[in-house]
């Protein structure tokens, strides 16, 4: 099963990244985690997405019972 990194709930370019980046990271070791966000991303942020290729994190709001990585 998956699970999921996730940053604040008024996600900025930090907490974005950083999603992208720790699931990066633990797929590349052999886990499971995909990227998510608890909001829409802000101009900022989408002009980081769009300038280097990155898709925007899935839109999630509700993570019970299932195992959460807090970036």
């Amino acid at each position: 099963m998956a699970s999921y990194v996730v940053g604040h709930k008024i996600p900025d370019s930090d907490s974005i990244v950083g999603a992208i980046a720790l699931a990066y990271l633990k797929n590349q070791i052999g886990e499971t985690v995909i990227a998510s966000r608890l909001g829409e991303p802000s101009p900022e942020t989408q002009f980081i997405l769009d300038k280097f290729g990155f898709d925007a994190p899935i839109l999630k709001t509700s993570y019970a019972g299932e195992g959460v990585y807090i970036v």
